[in-house]
């Protein structure tokens, strides 16, 4: 799962710097890195659930459960609180910078990051089970398509919004 994570988190900035430009990159980075904040919600919870998994406690899968809701439902509430406000916010953190296509990055950075944590709870429980093959394999064949899809919207577009509209989809099929 980390060695897939580092290909697909990596692959998409290495393409764009190389072929669109280290300015593309920055102007692409902001937004992940605002957006990756919230994955702080997502690995508590899996730092907390995979040591009861892996013991096999009665309440695991309940906590499970519990957890996965939370975060499935309680991260949205939040975005949706925040996205009439997110121009607001980006404005007075990045003043002259703030520019539309960030503001339409980070909604879509946001919404990966949280379909991506709703992934990691899963694959941890499924870690602490043992049954990760399944996911491990499904993760291996998408490399080659997402690496296509890629390279096609690069070289074809060498549009931000397409390329995080790429890796949109690819979480969306992950989960």
């Amino acid at each position: 799962y980390n060695v897939n994570t580092q290909i697909f988190e990596i692959l998409d900035k290495y393409l764009i710097k190389i072929f669109i430009g280290p300015s593309a990159l920055a102007l692409y980075s902001i937004p992940y890195q605002l957006a990756g904040k919230i994955t702080i919600f997502s690995k508590s919870i899996s730092a907390v659930l995979l040591p009861e998994i892996s013991r096999g406690n009665k309440t695991e899968r309940e906590n499970f459960n519990q957890s996965l809701n939370f975060y499935t439902f309680s991260v949205p509430i939040i975005l949706l609180v925040i996205f009439p406000f997110l121009d607001e916010l980006l404005i007075f953190w990045l003043r002259e910078e703030f520019s539309k296509e960030i503001l339409s990055l980070t909604k879509i950075f946001l919404i990966i990051t949280w379909i991506s944590g709703i992934s990691h709870i899963l694959i941890t429980y499924f870690e602490g089970k043992k049954k990760i093959k399944f996911n491990t394999l499904i993760e291996l064949y998408l490399i080659l398509p997402f690496l296509l899809a890629i390279l096609i919207v690069v070289f074809n577009s060498k549009n931000l919004i397409y390329i995080s509209s790429v890796l949109l989809i690819k979480e969306i099929i992950l989960f």
